[in-house]
């Protein structure tokens, strides 16, 4: 629907009344934030059983009596914070009794005296219908530009197969009991995974849009890089925007082996049918990075013998959307080989050039308004997008070598 222009100027002549009657802001806070950006995120997919290619992972056999504590690095600071946690692959309702977030000592150590615990409108718990998506309330914690946190969840009551990230390039901790709110490491002594599980995202509270979303496949998730080093190129480009006092944000929506076109049993829904939900649907998205491989191409020419111009069967089928995975998924890398393990690693400590919104003092977690809610399985994406669509001939990246696209899922 387009806008009249009596419509447009009527609007903005009503926007400039109001802040010229509002006066200037008060000297003694800053401006409130009004939108929520992404500064971290993570693909959900659907569960699989673990493979030697991936590693161990717990999407199978969900969690029950159990805390899940995982470690990120976000982009852009701020003093207002959320998570959001998806059931986009649960098959029932998703019980959560405890959820916290803190600032990362290392490890599963939280720094002492950053523990928030999380409401979900104004509960401790929350149940999470299956294929759907919630936030917590907001809390206020302030967060600096890549900090890492740990956000940690506890499932008193079985949850059933988990929807997760795979080859999360992470370590994901599990304690037995609640341990939601533990600040030291000792409870976290079990076994240990590289994928995410529910989380998919964590927003701080912004002025506007702040937010750059990268989506594509291997190359994106950052396949064969080093777990716990954040040497995606994604990381790469955060560094660089906060290097250059940019107040973007960046949110990784990339997932290994993910093709365009075509679905592999066990590397994600196909990319157009998640772009509109892991893309332009990200808070605050106001760029997109598509980095991707849209799949097979016939062996063959067409034969149109028989069916005329018709299109060709060559192609393979994708698979159904939203159906359980094979046992076992392997990876088989197309062309290049893993990046040299000795070769030099950019440092993850985040630098004190470009600070996160001004104020030294923590204010009032203010909700901001919601962000809409995105739909699930859905394959359409809108003529208009909220977000501009952008696709470089190469990433950034501070290494010559990347890990090709995978293309190829072995089944086991």
């Amino acid at each position: 629907m387009s806008l009249r222009p009596t419509a447009v100027i009527t609007a903005a002549a009503a926007a400039l009344a109001a802040t010229l009657m509002a006066g200037p802001a008060s000297a003694s806070r800053p401006p409130l934030a009004t939108h929520w950006s992404a500064s971290w995120a993570s693909a959900m997919q659907q569960p699989v059983a673990s493979s030697p290619d991936m590693g161990e992972n717990w999407s199978m056999e969900g969690f029950s009596g159990q805390t899940v504590r995982q470690e990120v690095r976000i982009s852009g600071g701020g003093n207002v914070v959320r998570i959001r946690l998806s059931n986009l692959y649960g098959t029932k309702p998703l019980r959560l009794a405890a959820a916290t977030v803190a600032e990362s000592a290392g490890g599963p150590a939280t720094e002492p005296g950053t523990m928030r615990s999380l409401t979900f409108r104004g509960s401790r718990s929350v149940t999470i219908a299956a294929g759907q998506v919630t936030a917590s309330d907001a809390v206020g914690l302030h967060v600096a530009p890549l900090e890492s946190l740990t956000a940690t969840l506890y499932f008193a009551a079985p949850t059933g197969p988990s929807t997760f990230h795979e080859d999360g390039l992470t370590t994901t901790y599990q304690a037995t009991g609640d341990h939601a709110r533990d600040s030291g490491a000792a409870a976290f002594d079990g076994p240990t995974s590289h994928s995410y599980y529910y989380l998919t995202g964590v927003d701080v509270a912004t002025r506007g849009p702040q937010t750059v979303v990268a989506f594509g496949d291997s190359i994106t998730n950052g396949h064969n890089s080093s777990v716990g080093g954040n040497d995606r190129y994604t990381d790469a480009l955060a560094e660089r925007l906060l290097a250059e006092h940019s107040p973007l944000s960046v949110a990784n929506a990339g997932i290994t082996g993910n093709l365009l076109l075509h679905q592999l049993p066990c590397f994600g829904e196909t990319g157009i049918t998640r772009f509109e939900r892991d893309a332009l649907y990200q808070p605050g998205a106001r760029t997109v990075i598509l980095i991707t491989d849209a799949g097979p191409r016939p062996r063959s020419p067409p034969d149109r013998s028989s069916t005329g111009s018709g299109p060709s069967s060559t192609l393979p089928t994708p698979a159904a959307s939203g159906s359980l995975a094979p046992p076992s998924c392997r990876l088989r890398p197309t062309t290049n080989p893993p990046p040299n393990s000795s070769a030099p690693k950019r440092s993850a400590k985040p630098s004190t050039t470009g600070s996160s919104a001004p104020g030294s003092t923590t204010p009032s977690p203010t909700s901001p308004p919601p962000s809409p809610t995105p739909p699930t399985r859905s394959s359409s994406t809108p003529a208009t997008t909220p977000a501009t669509t952008s696709t470089p001939t190469t990433p950034a990246t501070g290494s010559s070598q990347r890990p090709s696209t995978l293309t190829t899922c072995d089944t086991a």
